[in-house]
C-alpha cells in the first residue's frame, strides 16, 4: 500500500508556535526536548529554547497535515537530529521514519561526508527501535555522560544507502 506523498519544509519561528499544543505535561516536553523546556509552555520562552545556534526545523507534511517535526543540528561533528517529534495523533503510523529520512536527505546535501547522531531517552522504547530499524547504533556519548540517555550514530555512508533502499523500494 503506497503511503500518500509526504513534503518535509522548513518551519519559522512563526509557524513553531503551533508546535506547543502538541505537549499535554510536563513529562512529555521533557521527553521530546531535554533540560529547559518549561509546563506550561510560554511562546516566547519555547521559541528561544527551541532556536539555538546551527540548528534548522523543519515539519513533515502528509496531505498539506503537519504530522512530525524535527530539527537539524551542527552538533559534535555530525549532522544531528534532535527534537523528533510525530504529532500525538498521528503516531504509529511511520512517519518517525519518514521523517527521519526526510532530515538525513537534507543533511546530506548541506554536509555529505558527516556522519549523523542523536540522543534519544533509553525508556523510550519505541524511538530506540526507530532508529535501530534505520541503522543508528549506540555509540560513546561525547562530553559527560548521561546514564539515562543513548547517543546513536549513523555513518554518512549508511545514510545513503538508507536512502538509496527507500528510494529503490519505492519504485518497485
Amino acid at each position: 500500500m503506497k503511503h500518500a506523498p509526504y513534503q518535509l519544509s522548513p518551519v519559522t519561528p512563526e509557524q513553531s508556535a503551533y508546535l506547543h499544543i502538541w505537549f499535554d505535561s510536563q513529562q512529555d516536553l521533557d521527553q521530546w526536548g531535554g533540560e529547559g523546556f518549561q509546563f506550561p509552555i510560554r511562546a516566547l520562552q519555547f521559541l528561544q529554547q527551541l532556536y539555538l545556534p546551527g540548528t534548522q526545523s523543519y515539519w513533515l507534511y502528509q496531505h498539506r497535515q503537519r504530522v512530525a517535526f524535527g530539527q537539524l543540528c551542527d552538533r559534535f561533528d555530525c549532522n544531528h537530529l534532535a527534537r523528533l517529534l510525530v504529532h500525538p495523533d498521528s503516531r504509529g503510523q511511520g512517519h518517525s521514519k519518514t521523517l527521519i529520512k526526510g532530515l538525513i536527505a537534507q543533511g546530506l546535501q548541506q554536509q555529505p561526508q558527516r556522519d549523523f547522531s542523536l540522543f534519544v531517552y533509553q525508556n523510550n522504547q519505541i524511538a530506540v527501535q526507530c532508529y535501530r530499524q534505520l541503522g543508528f547504533v549506540e555509540a560513546e556519548q561525547p562530553g559527560i555522560a548521561d546514564p539515562l540517555l543513548f547517543f546513536m550514530k549513523l555513518s554518512h555512508k549508511q545514510a545513503r544507502q538508507l536512502l538509496k533502499d527507500h528510494q529503490d523500494a519505492n519504485l518497485g
